[in-house]
């Protein structure tokens, strides 16, 4: 009975690896993907409903994967809880940020298509939108389409996933930073989705308003 209970003393974890390290290792991968998991909930493409939830989640561990064995994260036992706390809520604040400024720019072939139907006459042929799940214009639908699909071709998905591996490198985890910077990027980001709406749907409106003048 002695054996036994020295044999359940000297178990303590996987062999070769204390179970304490285990653990702290678990929260830096933590620690590392919630960035990521604030981007791909709030971004176009990465968080669609249109894909999975599983195959979100598991993007988001492969590449919060890539990240832990690349960058360095501190190790979250020397931070007080309060103040991780606080960590976990800027590293979220990073990546829904950066998803909202994504899809504030991609609404800008939803306004024009919106614009174009309204002055076509188009505007009755709606349909339910499955991302924002309200009723839009088929114009606008297709004009996303067709947007989304240029992003994809231009690999623009592979440089937002740059753009955050980048930003670990700007903000590390845990570090301060000025947080107006994310205001000024918002208004920005409004500022090209009017500029960008305004490029796609003028050339129709103005080819639409001669024609209304001529006939």
């Amino acid at each position: 009975m002695e054996n036994s209970f020295l044999i359940a003393d000297d178990v303590t974890g996987i062999p070769g690896l204390e179970l304490q390290a285990l653990f702290e290792e678990l929260l830096r991968f933590l620690m590392s993907s919630f960035r990521l998991a604030g981007l791909y909930a709030t971004a176009p493409f990465f968080g669609a409903t249109s894909i999975p939830v599983q195959v979100r989640v598991v993007a988001t561990m492969i590449t919060s994967f890539v990240i832990y064995m690349n960058v360095d994260i501190p190790n979250v036992q020397d931070i007080p809880a309060a103040i991780l706390l606080g960590v976990v809520g800027q590293e979220l604040l990073l990546g829904v940020s950066a998803g909202l400024v994504l899809t504030i720019i991609f609404a800008a072939a939803v306004l024009a298509g919106e614009k174009i139907a309204a002055s076509s006459g188009l505007g009755f042929a709606a349909q339910v939108d499955p991302n924002s799940g309200g009723q839009t214009p088929v114009i606008s639908q297709f004009l996303s389409l067709f947007l989304l699909v240029t992003f994809l071709t231009l690999n623009g998905h592979l440089e937002v996933i740059a753009m955050i591996f980048a930003s670990y490198e700007a903000i590390p985890v845990g570090a301060g930073f000025d947080q107006s910077i994310l205001v000024s990027e918002g208004i920005d980001a409004g500022s090209t989705l009017f500029a960008v709406a305004s490029v796609i749907m003028m050339p129709l409106v103005v080819t639409l308003l001669l024609a209304n003048i001529v006939f």
